[in-house]
């Protein structure tokens, strides 16, 4: 009789600790930021601890990405939790878990340069910001829990050396796409960058469209646009990251059973590919709001024209592939049949 126990889940059990954990170390000193004083020739310097209380001080530069951070942990553990509780189809809920955890993560860690930039204006004598103690646990009970989520998931057997391949390849492509644009006056650019990154998401599913597009590809694309690292989280994770909910329909727009067009599934590419383009729009938005002080109405303003024309630019020529990617999917499946 005893053979009818119930496994302790232990990926679960480790990962919701780990959330809770790092919850938890919002209040240990997450930043060390520095100023200096010269007083009769000599340098006085004084350091001053921050936790998640200190951060909405009324001398603080920015509060914004802090809640942010406090939305994302809540809506992580939250799926994490739903995942395990509902069991049947907890794939999406998980993957949303781990892309929830995994922001949470970078916008920590460049809180620290947005609060850099942002800290001299309103800080006097201000001199310099490094991570605390506090941050480093953080980084550590939250990627665990993240890691447990990946892991938890059907997507986490599929990272063999051809997907690795196709999406070093597909990011390639986009790279080189984005070079290819037409600048918008007084905003961005439009260009064809988001559509190697939907075909990741397709292919592989979510967890492959946010580390191709919102961490490999983002970086790449962070680095070389020379805007600085404090607009990754919103303008390059989550904007190019945001091409992994398309991956939670690719099974539809991308059937491995038969090849050829598909009504379903051109209406399917259309709103998902809407649905990612208004998340990218969201993080745009979110950046201008944060970084650089916009009111809502203007960073709206300013992110609406190129953000929703390249993403409609995408989704249709995706529209015009889809034939020829169901026809490749079904020769090359991204998952082998059991």
């Amino acid at each position: 009789m005893g053979e009818n126990k119930k496994k302790i889940d232990w990926g679960f059990l480790i990962g919701a600790l780990a959330y809770v954990a790092g919850l938890a170390f919002l209040f240990a000193p997450l930043y060390v930021y520095e100023t200096k004083v010269v007083i009769d020739g000599v340098k006085v310097k004084t350091k001053f601890n921050l936790n998640l209380i200190g951060l909405f001080g009324d001398k603080m530069p920015n509060s914004a990405a802090v809640i942010v951070l406090l939305v994302l942990l809540g809506l992580g553990a939250a799926l994490f939790l739903l995942g395990k509780i509902l069991k049947k189809g907890k794939d999406g809920l998980l993957v949303g878990s781990a892309f929830a955890g995994l922001f949470s993560i970078i916008v920590m860690f460049f809180e620290r340069e947005i609060f850099n930039d942002l800290a001299p204006k309103v800080i006097e004598h201000y001199n310099g910001i490094e991570m605390g103690w506090g941050s480093s646990v953080f980084f550590v009970m939250v990627g665990v829990a993240v890691i447990c989520a990946i892991s938890s998931t059907s997507y986490s057997q599929e990272n063999d050396i051809r997907a690795l391949a196709e999406d070093g390849i597909l990011v390639a492509a986009a790279f080189a796409l984005n070079f290819i644009k037409i600048p918008v006056s007084g905003s961005g650019s439009i260009n064809l960058q988001m559509l190697p990154l939907m075909i990741i998401a397709l292919r592989r599913g979510p967890v492959h469209g946010l580390i191709g597009g919102g961490i490999v590809y983002g970086l790449l694309t962070c680095i070389t646009d020379g805007y600085g690292m404090s607009t990754f989280p919103y303008d390059y994770f989550i904007g190019f990251g945001s091409v992994f909910f398309m991956g939670f329909f690719r099974k539809w727009i991308l059937p491995t059973d038969q090849s050829g067009y598909n009504v379903r599934a051109i209406i399917l590419i259309i709103v998902t590919g809407a649905v990612s383009t208004f998340i990218r729009f969201v993080g745009g938005c979110t950046s201008s709001m944060v970084l650089y002080k916009y009111t809502l109405e203007a960073a709206m303003a300013y992110n609406a024209i190129y953000i929703p024309v390249s993403g409609a630019a995408a989704v249709v020529v995706l529209c015009f592939l889809q034939g020829p990617l169901a026809a490749i999917s079904r020769r090359f499946p991204a998952k082998k049949a059991a």
